[in-house]
Parts: C-alpha cells; sequence; structure tokens
C-alpha cells in the first residue's frame, strides 16, 4: 500500500511524505520525507529523509539546482549513509541551453562506481536524449 501526502505552505515551499506499507502484516516498508524550498526561475534546494525497510537504511539526501545565467545552470546531489558512514552517491552536472537542445557535463560517483556523463537533449522531447558515459 503507497501513501503520498504533499503539503504546500507557501508557493516556493514544500512538503512531501510517501510511505510504502505492507498490505498483509502493515510492516513500514519505505519512508521518503524531501522538504523544498525553491525560486522557480533561479534556483532550488531539497533536504531528504529516506528509509528503506529491505535492508534497514537510513539515508539522508540533499539536492541543489542554481541558475547562473540564462543559458548555464549546476546541479548537485549527495545521498549519505548514516548506517555506513559514508556518501553513496554523488553527482555533479553542468547544463547549457543551446536553443533548442541542451548539453549536460556529469560526473557521477555511486558507491565505488565513478562516471562522467554527456547528455544531449531535444527541449521539445527531453526524455529522448543522446547519452554516452564513460
Amino acid at each position: 500500500m503507497h501513501h503520498d501526502i504533499e503539503i504546500r505552505p507557501s508557493n516556493t515551499f514544500w512538503i512531501d511524505v510517501e510511505i510504502e506499507w505492507d498490505g498483509r502484516d502493515t510492516e513500514l516498508r519505505e519512508f521518503n520525507t524531501p522538504l523544498t524550498n525553491f525560486d522557480e526561475d533561479r534556483w532550488l534546494q531539497s533536504l531528504e529523509y529516506i528509509f528503506r525497510d529491505e535492508d534497514d537504511t537510513s539515508l539522508v539526501a540533499f539536492q541543489t539546482w542554481e541558475k547562473l545565467s540564462e543559458l548555464w545552470w549546476v546541479e548537485g546531489y549527495v545521498r549519505y549513509n548514516f548506517d555506513t558512514s559514508d556518501a553513496e552517491e554523488t553527482e555533479v552536472a553542468f547544463t547549457h541551453d543551446l536553443r533548442t537542445w541542451t548539453v549536460t557535463l556529469a560526473y557521477r560517483a555511486l558507491d565505488d562506481d565513478d562516471q562522467i556523463w554527456v547528455m544531449f537533449n531535444l527541449k521539445a522531447y527531453p526524455e529522448m536524449g543522446i547519452r554516452a558515459s564513460q
């Protein structure tokens, strides 16, 4: 059973509570609570608590997005595991607007795997990107 509750006390702040229950014995499977503050055209900051029962994990994630100019923006994401005291995932990305396309250069560290991504996306169809990674 999945519940999603979104609370918006203002136009620039929201709290989203996602809860996943086991329908048979009412055990909590997953619990996510992001707190997000943003200015729609310029920046976003989000702090999230994540609990996963499958591996009894408590995580905290921080995401930020900042518009540097009319054509450039930067994004960052860190997910920290309290149980193992290390960053599970770290990502930094720079995006440039090419009018009808966007190009993104990203670095991602996930556990022991480091990746560099170059992504080209058509603005009219952002889900149909061309991606290359190493």
